[in-house]
């Protein structure tokens, strides 16, 4: 496995992007399909906290069409 895949991997882990379902209750997709496992890839920007918030900050932000990208950028 190359360095990257290995950063990945370790990245899905440590932010809890993936989860995995107890075995009697899989996930539902929203294809409508179910899956035993579910990867939340917006948890990569950090963690599940850290996402949240930028999301929040999005959705705040969002209405302002032409500086809501510059915005965002400044959080960074």
């Amino acid at each position: 496995m190359d360095m990257n895949n290995e950063k990945l991997l370790k990245w899905l882990f440590e932010t809890n992007a993936i989860r995995v379902c107890p075995q009697d209750k899989p996930f539902w997709y929203t294809s409508g399909t179910i899956g035993p496992y579910y990867i939340n890839t917006h948890f990569l920007y950090g963690s599940e906290e850290k996402a949240n918030k930028l999301l929040a900050f999005i959705d705040r932000e969002k209405e302002n069409v032409l500086k809501c990208p510059e915005r965002i950028l400044e959080k960074q």
